[in-house]
């Protein structure tokens, strides 16, 4: 009997999700983002997010400002508009998670759509599922931007597909999620698609040619457009275009191993050891000795690669043992011994070789050159996972070959029962998970609100003026942990430093201050307080004495009560400094 006259005889499947794939989609997304949104809570993972909020919304500054300084200013524009609107939504945070639905309801389309047994169809569903779960619990624009692009391009690539393509609605859908991922973070798109390339080159004979071609055209020519917007916008402010270059500067020493390499040579431009450690930490205020001039120098002086391979190896495997990052290694698992059941054919097990190759390949150049944090390291599983699932497409294997002899059959089902067993892994570990950062956002959001109802009592029995700016140096008030939903920020004047230092943002509080310049505005100001580490303080202190000749004398205002099990804001103190 012919393979044509066995998949003849193919039962359709049964379950009606498959008749109405589209409503099923967004009906099991819709119950996936209310248990994770109001049965479980979210919360920020980084403090990126909510200082990009801060400029978005107007809190620093006074004016709502689209120079979001990681993402594009289109983005900028959008949540300018709605951060318009009265209430206190925050529309940042909305605006990722609509993304986010959009990305999983595409994703369980493609799955539901697809004329696959029942069992298949919800291992695919719960593969998304799980995949999804920590990016919305754990909110940051970096993991949101990567989502949103890996699944804008399976959903693309489907319609370039010689078997199955055609959906044109499908297609734009894709193609609008690329863009909007490359709006938001613009190197978690190059991520995504250097991760997708060699599995897709490899698959690529199962593709319409035509199709593909057209689809990479267009997504390619809106992103270079948006990107190109992007620069334009940001000229045509010559203080933004200023700080843009100056923050750049600044982040090819954060975010590389040149910080690391630069001790030797930071004497070049006249740093002592106490000015590196507080550019290590954040604080670097002093407009002539943090200079772009002394940035650009280091920079092009100090070596930006870790030194030793080894240090490199070890960064991705301790990235990789993160307990986030063990339900994307079951899962990978799993999906792993489905394709080892299916393939069927040496070439196509190629396609699922080249997706780790590839993706250790760019996470150790990663370590080697820059950073690997956890969020970076999720959103490369993340791909692999989901990848995965579309090469089975690609390659015509959903369904395992008919017509096998009994053995094989019993082979197969042996080893999908260690794939199913290995999703339920995945499951508990992500149930575990989530209700353990559920708890943790929680403790943070009830210490937040702690937190300003203390500033709020001391300026209403006036131990802190009604005009004081608390300033801070590396932390200080922790707005990540606010809740994501809801714009909760300081009613007390506050000013975050960190990367918004010496931003048009930044410059208009001190004005408005009237605050020269800082740090030596600290010891001249008496409405001017310092909220940091008891560690830090010392180093600012050295640091006015060594540059102002000024012997800083500090005063204690208020002492940040400590969070169990937080090492970033412990021994947090405000001062006043004469």
């Amino acid at each position: 009997m012919s393979i044509a006259e066995l998949e003849s005889r193919r039962p359709p499947p049964s379950h009606p999700a498959y008749r109405m794939p589209l409503t099923a989609a967004a009906l099991t997304a819709a119950a996936f983002f209310v248990l994770c949104l109001v049965v479980l809570h979210p919360g920020y993972e980084t403090d990126d997010d909510i200082s990009m909020i801060s400029l978005a919304s107007g809190y620093v500054g006074g004016t709502r400002l689209p120079f979001l300084i990681y993402s594009n200013v289109l983005w900028g524009l959008l949540l300018d508009t709605l951060y318009g609107l009265p209430g206190r939504t925050n529309w940042g945070v909305v605006a990722l998670l609509v993304t986010n639905f959009v990305a999983t309801t595409g994703l369980l389309y493609l799955i539901f759509s697809r004329p696959l047994r029942a069992s298949a169809t919800l291992f695919g569903v719960l593969v998304v599922l799980l995949v999804d779960a920590h990016f919305i619990l754990n909110i940051t624009f970096t993991t949101s931007a990567a989502y949103a692009c890996i699944a804008g391009f399976c959903l693309q690539l489907q319609g370039a597909h010689g078997r199955t393509g055609g959906n044109l609605g499908l297609v734009c859908v894709g193609v609008l999620l690329v863009l909007l991922g490359g709006l938001i973070r613009f190197e978690s798109m190059l991520l995504s698609l250097a991760l997708l390339l060699p599995p897709l080159i490899l698959c690529a004979r199962t593709f319409q040619p035509k199709r593909l071609f057209v689809l990479l055209a267009v997504t390619t020519g809106l992103v270079a457009c948006a990107a190109l917007a992007d620069r334009m916008y940001v000229r045509a402010s010559p203080e933004w275009s200023a700080f843009y270059r100056y923050d750049q500067a600044r982040s090819l020493l954060h975010d590389t191993p040149r910080l690391a390499n630069s001790r030797a040579l930071a004497k070049q431009v006249g740093w002592t050891k106490n000015d590196l450690e507080n550019f290590r930490y954040w604080f670097f205020p002093d407009a002539q000795v943090y200079s772009l001039a002394h940035l650009e120098t280091l920079d092009a002086l100090v070596s930006d690669k870790r030194r030793g391979q080894q240090g490199s190896e070890l960064i991705f495997l301790r990235s990789l043992r993160s307990p986030n990052a063990a339900p994307y290694l079951v899962l990978l698992a799993a999906i792993g011994l489905c394709a080892w059941l299916r393939a069927r054919r040496k070439r196509n097990y190629l396609p699922f070789a080249a997706l780790p190759f590839s993706f250790v390949a760019l996470a150790l150049f990663l370590a080697w050159s820059m950073k690997l944090p956890d969020r970076v390291m999720l959103s490369f599983l993340a791909a692999l996972a989901l990848y995965s699932l579309a090469v089975f497409d690609w390659l015509s294997l959903l369904e395992p070959a008919l017509g096998d002899a009994p053995v094989v059959k019993r082979f197969s089902r042996a080893v999908r029962a260690s794939a199913v067993a290995l999703v339920a892994v995945a499951l508990v570990l992500v149930a575990v998970q989530s209700s353990r950062a559920n708890a943790t956002f929680s403790a943070k959001r009830a210490a937040y609100a702690g937190i300003l109802a203390d500033l709020d009592k001391l300026q209403a029995d006036g131990t802190l003026p009604k005009d004081a700016l608390i300033v801070s140096a590396g932390h200080g008030i922790p707005l990540e942990w606010s809740d994501p939903l809801v714009l909760d920020l300081p009613r007390v004047h506050y000013l975050p430093m960190g990367w918004l230092t010496f931003s048009p943002a930044y410059e208009s509080v001190l004005k408005e201050f009237g605050v020269a310049a800082l740090p030596d505005s600290l010891v001249r100001s008496k409405h001017l307080y310092l909220l940091t580490q008891a560690s830090l303080m010392r180093g600012v202190q050295e640091f006015i004495r060594q540059h102002d000749a000024t012997i800083a004398t500090t005063h204690t205002i208020y002492k940040m009560p400590p969070l169990p099990g937080d090492m970033v804001y412990r021994q947090m103190v405000l001062y006043s400094v004469d």
